[in-house]
């Protein structure tokens, strides 16, 4: 596809508000959010043409902050990702305000969570489970693992974790006896019982401001940030809990690893991409890219699409020889992570959000 000409562009449209958020997408309809000094919103489109369907906004939301909260340009007051689980939508803001509404936009319920006190703005995503959506409010304040009833908005338990703060999110793994929540912080990467918040391990071995999630696959679950290190700790058994191998080179600031097919990628924000034996570690290659990436990689298709800073999304093969296999210029800066939909790639730029696919 290419920004410039249209190629591969089904539709193009300016959102009310503007957000560092990514689309998330269910059943036809995308939602992503948006905000700025005088609205916190949530919008619908239809994933087919790009037609607005509706707009929810954050208001007169008991406890939410008179003053709004300083924020930096990177981050703004919409940077975290919305979720779905089919009958609702749930939306987190810099301000502490959490927004649920049906799929046709009407309020469930809204509740403020406490003012996040971190340097940037808060930046971790919602994840629903079971019934539950699962926060991750990491803070210089007071830092916990929230579960909240997902048709209520009732806080269902609280886990006080004594970590700073963090920007990154959960991620669940199902295991044969449970679902884990995996959370990484600094100094601890934590799992979690989803459904009960009890704590099942905690490894000590990071530092410093901990933007990427977790990633995991076969057993491991990865977990990195800047100036500190790549990590892959055993998830279950007699190591659980203990890292397996390590390494301090080449490490992303923003955005998270992914895992596939016994192959681990990494991509840091000034361009440089790393492919690692998932198991033990050893570097199957590592590549430079002309621009680097806050948006997190993606494997579909055999492929993993790594889209930079500039737009630009490079694709190389899920292989342990690098083989790049091309790249699609926008034409308009991203750090929002891409998300697939049926045959479509649904892209948000910092003025547009596109629809790539085939007519």
């Amino acid at each position: 596809w290419d920004g410039a000409t249209g190629k591969g562009i089904l539709w193009k449209i300016v959102p009310p508000k503007h957000g560092f958020s990514s689309p998330v997408i269910y059943a036809g309809k995308l939602f992503i959010t948006g905000a700025d000094d005088s609205a916190r919103e949530i919008y619908c489109y239809d994933a087919a043409n790009g037609s607005l369907l509706w707009q929810a906004g954050a208001t007169d939301i008991v406890g939410s902050p008179a003053k709004l909260p300083d924020v930096s340009e990177d981050t703004g007051f919409a940077a975290a990702t919305a979720t779905c689980d089919g009958r609702y939508v749930y939306a987190i803001f810099a301000t502490g305000d959490i927004l649920c509404v049906d799929m046709d936009g009407n309020r469930q319920w809204a509740r403020n969570i406490g003012l996040p006190d971190n340097p940037y703005g808060h930046s971790s995503s919602l994840i629903v489970h079971s019934g539950k959506v699962l926060v991750q409010f990491d803070h210089f304040g007071s830092a916990q693992f929230i579960a909240l009833d997902a048709r209520t908005g009732t806080t269902m338990w609280e886990k006080k974790r004594d970590v700073g703060a963090s920007w990154a999110s959960p991620i669940l793994v199902r295991t044969a006896e449970r679902v884990v929540a995996l959370l990484n912080a600094e100094p601890l990467v934590q799992a979690f019982d989803a459904d009960t918040g009890d704590l099942i391990w905690s490894c000590e071995c990071m530092g410093g401001e901990v933007g990427p999630s977790p990633a995991y696959d076969s057993g491991l679950a990865f977990v990195t940030t800047d100036y500190a290190t790549l990590a892959a700790i055993a998830l279950e058994g007699d190591n659980a809990g203990k890292v397996a191998w390590q390494t301090d080179e080449e490490l992303p600031d923003v955005a998270s690893p992914v895992a596939h097919d016994g192959l681990l990628f990494v991509v840091t924000s000034i361009g440089i991409v790393s492919c690692y034996d998932a198991k033990d570690g050893t570097l199957q290659w590592r590549e430079e890219m002309p621009e680097g990436c806050y948006a997190s990689p993606l494997v579909a298709g055999g492929a993993v699409y790594l889209t930079d800073r500039k737009g630009s999304t490079h694709l190389y093969k899920v292989a342990r020889e690098a083989k790049h296999l091309g790249a699609n210029a926008l034409g308009e800066a991203v750090v929002a992570t891409p998300a697939f939909w049926e045959d479509k790639l649904y892209l948000r730029g910092v003025k547009h959000l596109y629809c790539v696919g085939s007519d």
